[in-house]
């Protein structure tokens, strides 16, 4: 990952990789707010991709609970996943690598 020009990812054990190196972190949040979980990286750039103010984002870090892959407000299709779309990602990633 190290050697990587960027990463792009969501929430995940890859992204919290790609946070120990100094390489363009592109990630995506939904149910938890970036500001808790992206680390300080000294010279590194770090792009968080979240959805639009809506109902159900950042429930984990609104209410604390343990979503295990299942929607913890019961919505079928949360709104934030709808929201992450490719060209959120398509954007930031035109701004690391200045295409």
């Amino acid at each position: 990952m190290n050697k990587s020009r960027a990463v792009i990812t969501m929430d995940s054990g890859q992204s919290h990789v790609a946070f120990t190196t100094n390489v363009p972190v592109i990630c995506g949040f939904t149910v938890v707010r970036p500001e808790v979980r992206i680390p300080y990286r000294k010279d590194a750039i770090t792009i968080p991709i979240v959805p639009e103010e809506n109902k159900c984002r950042f429930c984990q870090s609104d209410w604390n609970i343990d979503t295990k892959a299942i929607c913890p407000r019961k919505m079928e299709n949360p709104e934030c996943v709808d929201e992450m779309t490719a060209n959120k990602f398509i954007d930031a990633l035109r701004i690391v690598t200045g295409r």
